[in-house]
């Protein structure tokens, strides 16, 4: 699918300009990204510690659509369900609209009354964010009428981040609770089946992660999120890791 593929383009340009941001008050000459002004702020009251987010990857995504140039992109873009994010995580008609991170859009006139139509919907986030976090945003691409892209920012992975390692959840495993919302799946209305592609970006190992996720894949669950953490730790990074992508950013 020609959306899809671009989202995987786009989603490594951005990565392979996340591992290369300036770190606070470390960073040598050689280390600088001259294809962005963006860097990574220390901490006030820890100067050598950094300060990674979501922002700089929303940031930068919006840098590569922009050179892109085959789709408009809005921030923060009210969704067309409403939620309730209070108590349970769940779609209601008596909540509230809530926000999407970014969408992008095709342009489906030609004439100088241009309109949009909303094809995909990106939501952000970074380290090991907290269950109900995740779980609001999984909800959004799940009921929203658009393709869903998932991009996560991981500064590393030490034990636990990834995976469950026997005393805490990782992203993935956090991942699972989709299932909850199987039944709230929308197709979107730019037509096709509907996709949701998942994208780790882990900076200090340099590898971007990517997997996408269908309808279908709710009967799987468990062994649609699940992952080698040795095959991306290791020195050899292989091109596939139980169905994730896995590319070595340079």
């Amino acid at each position: 699918m020609e959306v899809e593929k671009d989202l995987i383009n786009i989603c490594e340009k951005v990565a392979s300009k996340l591992v290369l941001i300036p770190r606070g008050n470390e960073t040598k000459d050689n280390e600088i990204n001259f294809d962005t002004r963006l860097i990574f702020p220390s901490y006030q009251n820890d100067r050598k510690k950094v300060r990674i987010s979501e922002q700089e990857s929303r940031i930068l995504f919006c840098q590569e659509a922009d050179i892109y140039k085959k789709y408009y992109y809005a921030i923060e873009v009210p969704t067309a369900s409403k939620y309730s994010f209070t108590g349970s995580i769940q779609k209601d008609e008596n909540g509230q609209s809530a926000r999407s991170d970014l969408s992008l859009f095709c342009q489906t006139s030609n004439s100088d009354n241009r309109t949009f139509e909303q094809i995909v919907n990106v939501e952000f986030k970074a380290h090991n964010a907290n269950i109900s976090h995740i779980m609001k945003d999984l909800l959004k691409l799940v009921a929203e009428p658009a393709h869903g892209l998932f991009f996560h920012t991981l500064h590393t992975i030490n034990s636990g981040t990834l995976v469950n390692d026997g005393e805490c959840d990782g992203i993935i495993d956090k991942y699972k609770k989709i299932k909850e919302y199987e039944d709230k799946f929308m197709e979107p209305t730019a037509g096709g089946s509907k996709f949701i592609l998942f994208a780790i970006c882990i900076i200090e190992k340099k590898i971007l992660l990517l997997k996408t996720f269908h309808k279908n894949k709710f009967d799987s669950i468990d062994d649609f999120f699940s992952i080698n953490r040795a095959k991306v730790c290791g020195a050899e990074i292989p091109e596939t890791n139980k169905g994730w992508t896995q590319i070595r950013l340079k």
